[in-house]
């Protein structure tokens, strides 16, 4: 969107269910209004999400103190009706192009932001994790999460916070580790009173990128890597295991790259794989699983794909899901 003439700021669209035909209907936009930024494209809208009452929106190439693309985080109160602004969330301290909100969560009074390509202690693209709290309808200051010292070294273009998501006390992001890249998915933890640090790696020795995407629910964690593999892992007493590998179309016939997008809710897992071109330049797949209690690759899973297999566009881009209904982006 351009809401500020020659200024490519972005917007963000909602969209509103009516009670009565269960039809989604534009409703309104929200844009970042008048903000202090001395780039002509800050990214707005670029990662949204929502949580009952919260919406936020990253804007990750914001230029923080002059300092270009340190990007900074919307914070809206949503009263069904119409979207306030509540806060901005930015880096305590404004890096340039450290891409602060370049994945967000939100899982009822805490947003997790990721900042893949921040310099910690001036270690190049090692990437950082924060969160913030939120009291009341007051959002606490941002504060980085433990980096996951002892998983591996702390070095360049590690790119932790690549992809972040939270499920109650327990958040989740990926780093880069090894050549390929192999990758690891950090798993914090609260107790109540610190960050219990963990993390579960892929158990193929030969396929890298794990945590291209990842998503968490409960106790099941599930993570993309190459080839349109995805490992579901579960919490047993504190520990952490796979229970089960699902591989997608593009796996089996040795094609495409990883998954690109993932979201789980309870039961449901929904599946984004844009490398699945099952006609040999086809728009990819969206595929949704149930869990029966015992498995989630089961015979209940459901396959969604354009009628029109010739068309190459891309699809699905994004999805997302309550648990009760699934969105697909294009």
């Amino acid at each position: 969107g351009d809401n500020t003439g020659s200024n490519k700021f972005g917007e963000v669209a909602i969209f509103k269910r009516n009670a009565i035909s269960g039809l989604w209907v534009y409703h309104s936009v929200i844009h970042p209004g008048t903000v202090t930024d001395n780039g002509s494209d800050i990214a707005y809208g670029v990662v949204v999400e929502t949580n009952g009452d919260t919406i936020i929106v990253s804007a990750t190439t914001f230029d923080d103190e002059t300092l270009s693309g340190s990007g900074q985080v919307f914070v809206y109160d949503w009263d069904g009706t119409t979207a306030t602004l509540n806060t901005m969330l930015k880096l305590p301290v404004a890096q340039a192009t450290a891409q602060f909100g370049n994945d967000i969560a939100i899982d009822g009074d805490m947003i997790v932001i990721g900042a893949q390509f921040y310099d910690d202690g001036g270690v190049s693209n090692s990437g950082a994790v924060y969160y913030s709290n939120r009291t009341g309808s007051v959002w606490g200051p941002i504060t980085q999460l433990p980096q996951p010292d002892g998983v591996w070294t702390l070095t360049s273009n590690k790119r932790i916070g690549q992809n972040v998501d939270i499920s109650g006390n327990t958040i989740i992001a990926n780093s880069l580790v090894g050549s390929s890249p192999i990758g690891v998915i950090n798993v914090w933890t609260w107790n109540g009173t610190d960050w219990n640090i963990d993390y579960v790696e892929g158990t193929s020795s030969t396929l890298g990128n794990v945590g291209y995407d990842l998503t968490i629910s409960g106790d099941f964690i599930a993570f993309s890597m190459y080839q349109g593999r995805i490992e579901i892992h579960k919490r047993t007493g504190g520990v952490w295991a796979l229970v089960e590998t699902i591989r997608e179309a593009s796996d089996l016939s040795g094609a495409g790259g990883a998954v690109n997008e993932m979201a789980m809710n309870g039961n449901v897992l929904a599946i984004a794989d844009n490398n699945d071109n099952y006609s040999g330049s086809g728009p990819g797949s969206a595929t949704v699983y149930i869990y029966n209690g015992t498995k989630w690759d089961n015979a209940d899973k459901q396959v969604y794909r354009f009628e029109d297999p010739i068309v190459s566009s891309g699809f699905p881009t994004n999805i997302n899901t309550d648990g009760l209904t699934v969105v697909i982006g294009d």
